[in-house]
């Protein structure tokens, strides 16, 4: 039986795909890419008639010249379905949703380009997935064809020993640049639930380390935290997860853009074997009785983490295992194969 050939439309080089800056198609990616039935390229190049599937993922206005690349890949995409291809969108971030009114210029500028890129593609595309049932809500509005589920994979990580209770010295923070503004915005809050100093780990892209690591020092405003910053990898995420006392995922609750996106971060940190002190984005709502949540006015930070519920952790430990590469491969290759 010949494999399902398909080409993942992407706009980043193939040497940065597989690093921190873009999580999500990295792993959505690497989850389909475990299956041997799926034939997948994602280079710049492909020729028309070598593929069945043409996916498109991660495509964003961000800069000067951006938007030239966006309207290539709509006529792309329109020759494509011509050509009787089936074009997949994948919709992984919020792109649909409305700029707040007090948004910069640029910012509204960004988005407006953003919003129709999104709203013409997902009307030519035979199907779109995305990462989240609240996703699927806004994209309802602009197509009459199917829309799927598939969420973001976790990455494999070594066996992490359990907490020792005695010890609350170091957390950790794992997430891109606009994750780390809402931890550099939420640091005063979560200083003020410490009764002593403690030490954050922060693994970030390296566009984000250089950008903050000379100035991302304690200060008057979280005076019992220091950030400890370092350029992201798998390797460092399940050492430092080894020497932490829980894992830190504030998020953006103001913004429907990152309010109901994957909850991959969530469960990437239940995979890590800690208790988790998270934002309660939408997405991460039916697994509110596994971890902590960082929107209260008041708690004593220390006293959660010691007295967590080793269940607790196992049971949110056992829930990532169903976002295994391999698994959601298998959920890759089946809609692949219904959509044809």
């Amino acid at each position: 039986m010949r494999k399902i050939r398909i080409h993942w439309i992407q706009k980043h080089p193939e040497n940065s795909l597989w690093l921190a800056n873009v999580p999500s198609l990295r792993l959505r990616l690497g989850a389909a890419l475990t299956h041997t039935d799926l034939e997948i390229t994602y280079g710049n190049n492909f020729k028309p008639t070598e593929v069945d599937i043409v996916l498109i993922s991660k495509m964003m206005f961000a800069g000067a010249g951006e938007e030239v690349k966006l309207n290539r890949i709509l006529e792309l995409s329109k020759q494509l379905s011509q050509l009787g291809k089936k074009i997949v969108v994948d919709y992984t971030d919020n792109y649909l949703a409305k700029t707040k009114e007090d948004a910069s210029p640029t910012l509204k500028l960004i988005d407006k380009i953003n919003h129709k890129f999104y709203k013409q593609v997902i009307s030519i595309a035979d199907a779109v997935v995305v990462s989240s049932q609240k996703l699927s809500d806004y994209v309802y509005e602009y197509t009459s064809n199917p829309i799927y589920i598939i969420p973001d994979a976790v990455d494999d990580f070594p066996e992490i020993s359990s907490i020792n209770s005695e010890i609350f010295e170091n957390g950790l923070f794992y997430g891109s640049d606009a994750t780390f503004k809402f931890l550099l915005r939420e640091l005063p809050h979560i200083s003020n639930q410490l009764t002593k100093h403690i030490n954050l780990y922060c693994l970030v892209s390296v566009f984000t380390y250089k950008k903050y690591k000379d100035i991302t020092k304690s200060s008057d405003t979280y005076d019992k935290i220091t950030l400890d910053l370092l350029p992201w990898s798998l390797e460092k995420v399940a050492s430092k997860a080894q020497q932490s006392s829980f894992i830190c995922l504030p998020g953006g609750l103001d913004s429907s853009r990152k309010t109901f996106v994957s909850e991959n971060r969530l469960i990437t940190a239940f995979a890590l074997n800690r208790p988790v002190l998270a934002s309660p984005l939408e997405s991460y709502s039916k697994y509110s009785p596994y971890f902590l949540d960082l929107s209260r006015d008041k708690f004593d930070l220390e006293e959660e983490v010691k007295n967590y519920s080793m269940e607790n952790i196992r049971i949110a430990k056992s829930i990532s295992r169903d976002f295994s590469k391999e698994y959601l491969g298998n959920i890759w290759h089946d809609f692949f194969k219904k959509l044809l």
